[in-house]
């Protein structure tokens, strides 16, 4: 990926900037393989973990792609929106050289989902465990929203 590399982070393998982005801008497609949540339930392991809300029931999961090694942060620099059939990471904040591009997990964890993990990302403002988006302090919920980081089908997702 141009302008960005894979090398060791506070937690496992991240993603960090080989030059400067701008707020707003586009960093790459989130790249992978689409399952029904349902056979992603099968498979579990990594790939479940990893996966990323890609509709209503679909889950793409990054495996072999630049996006498996996007890691969390309750202060997020970036976040995905979805833009046609593709799921795209963009900059929420000026990223400067050597910086990790990190999001917050929860924007893509819908009221339905049972997915949770521990946190670790070392933030002052971090939550200790990453949950649904629905868990998040309303303030929170509207500045994501705000930012355009919330995919619609996040925002549709219910309890069924």
């Amino acid at each position: 990926m141009r302008g960005l590399e894979v090398r060791d982070a506070r937690s496992g393998r991240g993603i960090f900037a080989l030059r400067e982005f701008r707020s707003k801008q586009k960093l790459f497609i989130i790249k992978g393989k689409v399952y029904h949540w349902s056979k992603l339930f099968k498979i579990g392991g990594k790939i479940g973990d990893n996966a990323f809300r890609f509709g209503p029931e679909m889950y793409l999961s990054p495996e072999g792609e630049i996006g498996d090694f996007l890691n969390h942060s309750c202060s997020p620099n970036c976040g995905v929106r979805k833009t046609g059939s593709n799921l795209e990471l963009f900059a929420i904040t000026p990223i400067q050289i050597g910086q990790e591009l990190v999001m917050d997990y929860s924007t893509i964890i819908g009221k339905d989902d049972i997915w949770k993990m521990k946190c670790n990302c070392g933030s002052k403002n971090c939550r200790k465990v990453v949950r649904n988006f629905f868990i998040l302090p309303k303030e929170l919920q509207e500045e994501y929203m705000a930012l355009g980081i919330v995919p619609k089908y996040i925002l549709n997702s219910t309890n069924s």
